[in-house]
């Protein structure tokens, strides 16, 4: 196992034990959190957050869980707006894009065709 994986799973085991650690203290001496704050669509926007942070910010896995997590929220934090409908249906027409164009340009860019 590579010494920097491990390291960089220390830091973000840690990070989560401390964040959940917080948030347990504060709620046993009754200061108040915001309810969105811990809820499933915050759950789903930090493991796709700690998805990218494993990967540099280089997994598509990690953008797209974040990107959900994102919109999960957003439909939450604005009702009445039918961003859940929009949201989804955004990022799954940018990902269709995205893997349309990645297939058009992998492999292609020294000029050569396969035949």
């Amino acid at each position: 196992m590579n010494a920097n994986y491990k390291q960089q799973t220390y830091l973000i085991s840690g990070i989560l034990l401390l964040a959940i650690g917080l948030l347990w203290l504060f709620k046993s001496v009754g200061i108040e959190l915001p309810e969105h704050l811990i809820s499933l669509p915050t759950l789903v926007m930090i493991t796709g957050l700690v998805i990218l942070v494993k990967s540099q910010f280089k997994s598509e896995s990690g953008w797209i869980v974040f990107s959900f997590g994102s919109v999960l929220l957003m439909n939450r934090l604005i009702p009445d707006q039918n961003l859940l409908q929009i949201g989804t249906a955004s990022i799954l027409t940018i990902l269709g894009a995205y893997y349309i164009l990645r297939y058009f340009t992998d492999g292609n860019e020294s000029g050569q065709k396969n035949l």
